[in-house]
């Protein structure tokens, strides 16, 4: 987004980005097991050990020229490296993707093993980081999901939520059952796994008061030991869906100066944006911000810089240091 002269328009501040994709799910599928007890068979295994090992030229090769041995669990490894691999966004162009992609879609409806929790988990989220469109894949992950739900772990119910949400799709019946999964287990969640729940109820545009209310009233609670980047995510979170919680806003600015120093430059923005927003000003916060700004100035990049301008600007606070050093 290029930043206008004369600042950043309501519209711009609209793309303003949050730090959203939660780490990657475990690699090691070993201990899924297909329904009924059994195991998968030996070239299925060592493909599945030779996979952790291999880039994703060897994986794409490798999957192909064994595409009529993989099975669920090792079709969604082969996948599950590639979405970790660096070099994933010019993947997309490869026609030996779309194979692997059609070929773990054929097995997510046929092999019983696709519905281990990790392996459902693990798809959705590779789909995600991939930025693959395909409906026949999408639809056997909501499905399969929606099938072992009461079996999903906390970091399996926000991991498929936020794959969802990164792709922009709201899949009604699938985003309520995770919702709903989400407030029902919510005192289990740690504190990445609530903010990036709250990151994906704003992608969906998906407003559940219960669970926002139970997830401001755990933040409230635990902020004190929270990252930099998980106060920064649930501070965005309630202000792109506009969501006003006042004690959750005085808890995040009272954790944001505590915290001031780690905070990143994109979490100084956003945290700024957010009270911008929600029109909640909190002049010590915003003091504290412009302060490590312009500690700072020459780490940010243009983008957050004028969504900082904008946010300041927007409550009418001025910092004369900080604009000084800006100009």
């Amino acid at each position: 987004m290029e930043i206008r002269k004369g600042g950043l328009s309501e519209g711009d501040v609209e793309h303003v980005r949050a730090s959203s994709a939660p780490p990657a799910p475990s690699a090691s599928l070993r201990g899924a097991r297909p329904v009924g007890g059994r195991s998968e068979s030996r070239p299925r295994d060592r493909i599945r050990r030779q996979l952790a090992q291999l880039d994703p030229e060897e994986v794409l090769s490798l999957s192909s020229r064994t595409a009529q041995v993989l099975g669920a669990v090792t079709a969604v490894a082969a996948l599950h490296r590639l979405a970790k691999s660096e070099e994933r966004c010019s993947l997309g162009v490869d026609s030996r993707l779309s194979t692997l992609t059609a070929e773990v879609a054929g097995l997510a409806v046929k092999d019983p093993a696709f519905l281990e929790p990790k392996v459902i988990t693990n798809t959705a989220w590779a789909y995600a980081r991939l930025g693959l469109d395909h409906a026949p894949l999408r639809a056997a992950i909501a499905s399969a999901s929606l099938k072992t739900l009461s079996e999903f772990s906390p970091q399996n119910i926000a991991n498929t939520l936020w794959a969802f949400a990164k792709c922009s799709i709201l899949d009604c019946p699938l985003s309520d059952s995770l919702a709903a999964a989400a407030l029902a287990n919510l005192q289990e969640f740690r504190s990445q796994e609530i903010s990036s729940t709250s990151w994906s109820l704003s992608g969906l545009r998906l407003q559940h008061d219960p669970l926002l209310a139970s997830i401001a009233e755990a933040a409230i609670a635990q902020i004190s030991d929270w990252s930099s980047q998980d106060i920064s995510n649930t501070a965005w979170s309630f202000a792109k869906i506009v969501v006003l919680h006042i004690p959750l806003s005085e808890a995040i600015a009272s954790g944001s100066r505590r915290k001031i120093s780690t905070l990143g430059m994109q979490d100084l923005s956003n945290i700024a944006w957010s009270s911008a927003t929600l029109l909640v000003p909190n002049e010590p916060l915003l003091a504290s911000i412009a302060a490590e700004a312009r500690r700072r100035i020459c780490d940010f990049i243009p983008q957050d810089l004028g969504i900082l301008a904008w946010s300041f600007s927007k409550q009418q606070f001025l910092h004369p240091p900080l604009l000084s050093a800006i100009s």
